[in-house]
């Protein structure tokens, strides 16, 4: 017999690209016309709800790949992710990207069982 007592996750690694060409990375003294960060959203139901922030690579210039954010879920089935960048425009406000245009949807299935144990008689 099996017994559970916590729903079981899966691990959700997303990547994307992004061009910092012309745009600095947000900092102590950099607060205007900057990248701030980026965010992670789940967007199944047709309105992005944020699931977490990642902060820019070190050294962000110019056209960087491979950015990467990971995250536990417990949602399994078929699900929306969209990425979007957030920055801060010429009075230091934060503004976002259109998530429409850094999404994809993937099927998240129910993580692996761990620690398996048995008897043979």
């Amino acid at each position: 017999m099996l017994i559970a007592s916590r729903a079981c996750g899966s691990t959700v690694n997303l990547s994307w690209n992004y061009d910092y060409t012309g745009l600095p990375v947000c900092s102590a003294t950099v607060t205007k016309n900057c990248m701030d960060h980026f965010e992670m959203q789940d967007a199944t139901g047709g309105t992005p709800v944020l699931i977490a922030a990642v902060q820019n690579p070190p050294d962000a210039t110019g056209k960087m790949t491979t950015i990467t954010g990971t995250f536990q879920t417990s949602t399994l089935g078929q699900r929306t992710f969209a990425v979007t960048a957030v920055g801060r425009d010429n009075a230091g406000n934060l503004v976002s990207s259109d998530w429409t245009k850094c999404e994809g949807t993937f099927q998240v299935p129910p993580s692996a069982p761990s620690s398996l144990a048995g008897s043979v008689r």
